[in-house]
């Protein structure tokens, strides 16, 4: 696992140290910036990516013989590259950002370098685990889609764990309390050829924290017109649209909120809670005896 703390180190495991700078135990200097203006692919011509390239060969030799290795003076991008890297190479780093905006921008560019668009990323097994942006102690809503994408962080690493390829986290989240894994007992899961309890799965999703609105566009929605059910869970990175033929799931296929139309077809979709307290019966009965 490799664990980047600060803006000028990476750190990878428990034990041992790489330095940068001259002798037969010294990695080339990497503080040399490089623009990230190309997929991983490209930037591999360049003689300063070639350069970060042997520093993640040399992290990943060292890792061979110790549980830890720190390699100092990586900043911005640089930190990107040495962990596409190893994701290349079939190492599954984890990234800490030094606050919330560099984790965001770390994030962002590990994509980019792994030739994945922002809303892709996850699906794609790059998972960001968002911090809330406000204080547990703070008189303030937590930012909703924050939430949600906490969510499907903790889902893929709860239940999809050997898909994910790097997480990427600012440190404020390693001091806040997260859902159980058994919370996810709670999520959805829709298959084509399947017959779905129609009323009973609109009541989930009321429970489940999404709100009924008249199109769907954005995270946490729903709408249902006759036999269709749009949903947008926070696991896909466009909503999903349910066609029943009577009971039964016809089809389900993503879509493009802003146009409306179908995409690609799904085999079965996972409709996860969008919010990190789901009003179920047994919450609901405990939270009035506590009134």
């Amino acid at each position: 696992a490799l664990v980047g703390v600060e803006s000028r180190a990476l750190h990878v495991g428990h034990v041992g140290k790489l330095r940068c700078g001259h002798g037969p135990n010294r990695l080339a200097d990497p503080r040399t910036p490089v623009k990230a203006d190309g997929r991983l692919a490209v930037l591999r011509r360049s003689a300063s990516t070639r350069r970060f390239m042997a520093v993640a060969g040399a992290v990943l030799a060292a890792l061979r013989g110790a549980n830890r290795v720190q390699v100092p003076h990586l900043e911005g991008p640089v930190r990107a590259h040495v962990a596409a890297e190893l994701v290349g190479r079939g190492r599954r780093p984890i990234l800490f950002g030094r606050d919330e905006g560099d984790a965001e921008r770390l994030y962002r560019d590990l994509a980019f370098l792994l030739g994945f668009a922002e809303e892709e990323a996850a699906e794609a097994g790059i998972v960001y685990l968002a911090p809330d942006g406000h204080s547990p102690w703070e008189e303030a809503t937590p930012d909703g889609r924050a939430v949600m994408e906490r969510i499907d962080a903790l889902y893929r690493l709860s239940r999809q764990r050997d898909r994910v390829k790097a997480v990427v986290a600012a440190p404020s989240v390693l001091i806040r309390r997260a859902v159980p894994p058994t919370w996810f007992d709670h999520v959805e899961f829709v298959l084509e050829g399947v017959e779905l309890d129609r009323e009973r799965f609109l009541e989930r999703l009321a429970v489940m924290g999404y709100n009924a609105v008249s199109t769907v566009e954005d995270p946490g929605t729903f709408s249902v017109r006759g036999g269709i059910i749009d949903v947008f869970s926070p696991h896909y990175g466009q909503p999903i649209r349910i066609d029943l033929f009577g009971d039964e799931v016809e089809s389900i296929h993503r879509f493009d909120p802003s146009t409306q139309r179908n995409s690609h077809r799904l085999e079965e979709a996972a409709v996860l809670p969008a919010r990190e307290i789901v009003f179920s019966p047994d919450v609901v009965k405990s939270a009035l005896e506590r009134i």
